[in-house]
Parts: structure tokens; C-alpha cells; sequence
């Protein structure tokens, strides 16, 4: 069976930050893509691995600190607000189930760490 994807598209790194002293959040963009996309780089068990969590929309809003990194989209239809869409543990590299999300991101939020974010480009 042949495919017409590419697997092997060549993506520019935009930025990258040192979460942890185990994860790297990279942003990065191909070509052929409009919006760039945020990935993180681990090691686990010797081994060097990579997650994409978003594509960087205008309606997609991303927060992140040394713990968690938290997803948010539009919603709505009259009042378009951001709402909390995912959160992605990073001391254990999953996504948190959707009973826990909004505790997760609120004890993460809270806890010292200082939370940034992340804004896709004007155009």
C-alpha cells in the first residue's frame, strides 16, 4: 500500500526552552505548514523521544511551567473564551485524565512555578 504523506518533513526550530532537566519544549514549522507546532523532546529509558501536543492556531493558547503544560481553545459561538482543552504532566509524560484536568492545572499552577505563555504569531 503506498501513502502520499510525507514522514520526513523538514521542520525549522523557531524556539526551544529547558523545562526541566529531562524535557525540552521546541516550536517548530515546516513550509508547507501555515501555523507552527509545539512538540516536546524527552529522554526515558535511555532513549531520546518526541511528543506533538498543538498546532499554534490563533484560537489555541498554551501555558507551561517545570510541571505541566496546559492547553487552552476557543469554544463558543457568541462569546468565544479560552478553555482549558488539555493538560500534559511533564514529570511523567502523559496527558492528565479529564476528571483531574482542572485540579492538575490549578495545583500546578499554584505551586511556586512561575507559568508562561506561549501565543501563536499575528498575522
Amino acid at each position: 500500500m503506498k501513502t502520499n504523506e510525507k514522514t520526513d518533513i523538514e521542520r525549522k526550530i523557531i524556539s526551544t526552552e529547558l523545562l526541566n532537566e529531562n524535557t525540552l519544549l521546541v516550536i517548530s514549522k515546516s513550509d508547507e505548514e501555515e501555523y507552527p507546532r509545539v512538540s516536546i523532546n524527552y529522554e526515558k529509558y535511555d532513549e531520546v523521544r518526541s511528543k506533538d501536543l498543538v498546532t499554534l492556531t490563533p484560537d489555541v493558547k498554551v501555558e507551561h511551567n517545570d510541571q505541566m503544560i496546559a492547553i487552552f481553545c476557543k469554544e463558543g459561538k457568541v462569546l468565544r473564551k479560552y478553555k482549558l482543552a488539555s493538560v500534559y504532566d511533564i514529570r511523567i509524560h502523559e496527558y492528565v485524565g479529564t476528571s483531574n484536568m482542572h485540579l492538575h492545572y490549578e495545583a500546578s499552577k499554584y505551586q511556586g512555578a512561575k507559568v508562561k505563555r506561549l501565543v501563536a504569531d499575528k498575522k
